[in-house]
């Protein structure tokens, strides 16, 4: 697929429509995805479906990628070069990869049947109208490309895959590589999903260290796109300007305590006071962090919800708190712009701090005598 008249991309916007329009390009990849995920939380997934389905997933993500990158100017001449060398639509099969990979890892065998023909049916007369489209672009050019090029099932394959692009570095190749990390992380979401789903573990708590990590790997994955897209590309913040207020610092410390109480009323076993050394020493950084940076640094702030999260042993609950405060870092230079971020004042901090130990000390002391 080469590059056509600027009439053409509105009229490919017009094809790819809204992802609730399953008879679009778009609705295609929300429907697989959402009915996937809800197969695999229900427990038709695998570890062996999600490993097999990932392979076509992040091939054909590599393979959109390159493609991408290949597109120029309107006014650029007929792509032959990269992977337009093998197929004259390498976007259309990397995106067939990816759909069909995405149904692979639900392990629902209706879904894997229907992705296929589901793509085909949508995708079919899409092909036919680009091909007509560049035809009338290029002409002679085009025929000779089109008997020597398959359309969509390669002959054979290059030595190298693996193209070195030019465009890989410009904005346009910039906000691809963001595309191709969002479909890097789908699997994350498929493994989450048969992991914490009917058939696995319950989400709260995790049971191990690296249920939590996988538990803090779904809206990691999220927020890292949101930060390549908005903040690295388009110089935009990541999260709401009210995200930087003092009442959401604080609602966001009140919510670490009360995730702490809830695992405390459902605890079994009492008198951990093993958690306490990491606690305290976290809680020690961050009072350090307070002394040398003041309250214009969101680190003392960050150290202080791990080290209660800790005291309260809910240390799974530190690695989802995490992005979040990376968030508020990175966009606290772009909201200073138009007024200072409200931090925790001195004052604030004390008084969370005092709370947290407080209830720390009412779960492992008082607790066990109301049970």
């Amino acid at each position: 697929m080469a590059t056509a008249e600027p009439a053409a991309h509105v009229a490919r916007a017009r094809d790819r429509g809204y992802p609730w329009q399953p008879w679009r390009r778009a609705g295609i990849r929300s429907g697989i995805l959402a009915l996937g995920l809800l197969a695999a939380f229900f427990g038709t997934a695998s570890s062996v479906s999600i490993a097999l389905g990932a392979i076509p997933v992040l091939c054909g993500g590599l393979l959109v990628y390159q493609a991408r990158c290949q597109m120029q100017r309107p006014d650029a001449p007929l792509i032959t070069s990269g992977p337009y060398q093998w197929v004259r639509h390498p976007v259309y099969l990397g995106n067939a990869a990816v759909d069909t990979g995405l149904a692979i890892m639900s392990g629902w065998w209706p879904l894997i049947i229907l992705a296929p023909l589901w793509w085909l049916l949508v995708h079919a007369p899409l092909v036919r109208r680009e091909e007509l489209r560049l035809h009338e672009r290029f002409g002679q050019a085009w025929r000779h490309y089109a008997r020597a090029v398959p359309a969509l099932v390669p002959r054979r394959f290059p030595a190298n895959p693996f193209f070195v692009q030019r465009g890989a570095t410009t904005p346009a190749g910039l906000r691809e590589l963001g595309r191709l990390m969002r479909l890097v992380s789908l699997p994350l979401f498929f493994l989450a999903a048969w992991r914490f789903g009917v058939s696995g573990q319950a989400l709260v708590p995790p049971a191990t260290v690296a249920d939590a990590l996988l538990l803090a790997s779904v809206p990691g994955a999220m927020l890292w796109v949101a930060v390549w897209n908005r903040h690295f590309l388009d110089g935009r913040p990541i999260l709401p300007a009210a995200s930087q207020t003092l009442e959401a610092r604080l609602l966001l410390l009140a919510m670490v305590i009360g995730v702490g109480l809830a695992h405390a009323a459902l605890e079994t076993e009492f008198y951990d006071w093993y958690h306490w050394l990491p606690g305290l020493v976290l809680l020690a950084g961050s009072y350090l962090a307070l002394f040398l940076y003041g309250n214009r640094h969101f680190m003392a702030e960050a150290l202080l919800a791990c080290g209660i999260a800790a005291l309260l042993e809910v240390e799974w609950f530190i690695p989802l708190m995490a992005p979040v405060y990376l968030a508020l870092a990175l966009d606290e230079p772009l909201h200073a712009r138009k007024r200072r971020p409200a931090l925790l004042t001195r004052q604030a901090y004390l008084g969370s701090l005092s709370l947290g130990v407080t209830v720390a000390l009412f779960v492992e002391v008082m607790v066990p005598f109301y049970q």
